[in-house]
């Protein structure tokens, strides 16, 4: 029988709840957690995709271009780590539009945006399939429970930290365009993670067509998706900790078009025709001048 330090038990329940919540997408208010929010400073987690770019026509920061069907890497970076390290660290990105306008389940114009599940017994508004679009296709590892260790959240999550056998994901379950990981450093001991770097890495493939998406990293807390959000837990005293995150848009670009090379045609050029010019003879002019059939008549030289 192990035992366990004062104030550990407190930690794991933390740890243990947050888990739930995250597996079993049962979602607490997050008024019911003492967290710590980041918005202003301190622990951060930003986007970014760091293979498959083009150049954008309209550059910006916050924005990068990927040609269309072409593959990329979507990375999620933890910036800045709580300073007092943390034992489980979660992630929560929507790559889906929604547009509150479209009609959910039939029922008429802006459906999507009345909070009402409006028939089929689904999920409304943001979570119904009706409501979103999805133009960036995620290509999940599958899952391999056999093997060792265990494939599919355990390939996508990169931190150095985490314990091989504990890594979660939820994609559709939760919400048509989203996707969530979380992972711990131990299960019934968590050792303390300072890490910064990346953290995750998802394939992705971008639309067949032109398309734009705003793809959000989630906080914990936030209106729609609560303690699912991205956030860290702390390791000492054990407590929620909600970073600062940031959004990235990706465009999906046709490939530029070819420049044709330009040909150049020679211009064409005058050769100068030499005309001929009569050079008089050395010495003396000869004329000759025929008044008969057999008289000559030299003028300016010597007579035969």
């Amino acid at each position: 029988m192990s035992i366990q330090k004062q104030g550990e038990t407190g930690r794991l329940a933390v740890v243990a709840a947050v888990l739930v919540a995250f597996v079993a997408g049962v979602f607490v208010l997050v008024s019911q957690f003492t967290g710590t929010s980041a918005t202003s400073g301190g622990p951060e987690m930003k986007l970014e995709v760091s293979t498959g770019l083009t150049t954008c026509a309209a550059p910006a920061a916050d924005k990068v271009c990927v040609l269309t069907n072409g593959a990329f890497i979507l990375e999620v970076e933890i910036v800045e780590a709580p300073a007092a390290g943390y034992i489980l660290a979660q992630t929560f990105i929507d790559y889906a539009t929604f547009d509150p306008s479209a009609s959910e389940d039939d029922a008429g114009p802006d459906t999507c945006g009345d909070g009402f599940d409006n028939g089929g017994n689904d999920f409304n508004d943001r979570k119904d399939t009706d409501c979103v679009t999805v133009d960036l296709i995620y290509k999940p590892v599958p899952i391999e429970p056999t093997a060792t260790p265990p494939t599919g959240a355990f390939d996508e999550i990169v931190w150095p930290d985490l314990a091989p056998d504990i890594a979660l994901r939820a994609t559709t379950s939760v919400a048509p365009g989203v996707v969530a990981h979380g992972g711990l450093t131990g299960l019934f001991t968590q050792p303390k993670s300072n890490y910064t770097g990346v953290f995750l890495q998802l394939d992705f493939n971008c639309s067949a067509s032109v398309s734009s998406t705003l793809v959000q990293l989630v906080p914990s807390g936030d209106p729609l998706f609560l303690t699912a959000g991205s956030a860290f837990t702390n390791f000492d005293p054990g407590d929620l900790v909600i970073p600062k995150v940031s959004n990235l848009t990706i465009e999906c670009v046709e490939p530029p078009a070819d420049t044709p090379t330009p040909t150049i045609t020679p211009t064409p050029t005058t050769t100068p025709t030499v005309t001929p010019t009569f050079t008089p003879l050395p010495g003396a002019l000869m004329s000759l001048n025929a008044t008969g059939s057999n008289v000559i008549s030299c003028s300016g030289g010597a007579k035969p």
